[in-house]
């Protein structure tokens, strides 16, 4: 069976703490990984005035800056793996829907700027879906928000929580010499 890698690209190739910063004046870091019924008030309302930017302001991806081993990452990968593709996701509100054709024409550019102009479009992956669609016994997911890692090892994938680089190269190492499966 071919195996496929999902990479996701805000909070794990690009910053998207650092654009949050730039347009809200906070990052986001102390709420990204709570579900909602463990976070504070406060912790609510500015989660919901961070959405609310990226809502009114559909060209924020177009501007993140990307880490600096975001194209070793993908092409670590593309060592290991069958097949490599950039998950990312977006969920418009419903007044906002045209959002979303908005931000897939600035991200899937963006990750052409950034990552690579020849990765083909069938490997770029903008959604409103939930990614653990794409989950199987064979795929892997490399992704900041441990919902997502946990929604999708529930739906039978393998999974990388992205922390910072040094342990995901790690553990691509060892996922390279068959160390883990």
């Amino acid at each position: 069976m071919q195996k496929t890698v999902y990479i996701d690209m805000d909070g794990t190739l690009a910053n998207f703490d650092k654009m949050a910063e730039k347009f809200v004046g906070f990052n986001g870091k102390d709420f990204k990984n709570l579900e909602k019924e463990f976070m504070t008030p406060e912790q609510r309302a500015r989660q919901k005035l961070l959405f609310k930017a990226i809502d009114e302001n559909p060209h924020f991806f177009k501007y993140e800056e990307p880490y600096p081993f975001a194209k070793q990452l993908y092409y670590e990968c593309k060592k290991i793996f069958d097949k490599v593709s950039i998950l990312s996701n977006y969920t418009p509100p419903k007044d906002k829907f045209s959002n979303l054709y908005e931000v897939r024409v600035h991200k899937t550019n963006w990750i052409w700027e950034h990552i690579d102009p020849t990765i083909p479009c069938s490997d770029v992956i903008i959604t409103n879906m939930p990614k653990y669609w794409y989950a199987t016994e064979y795929s892997w997911l490399i992704d900041d928000m441990i919902r997502n890692i946990n929604m999708w090892k529930n739906a039978g994938g393998n999974a990388i929580l992205f922390t910072d680089w040094k342990s995901v190269y790690q553990k691509l190492q060892l996922l390279k010499k068959g160390r883990i499966r």
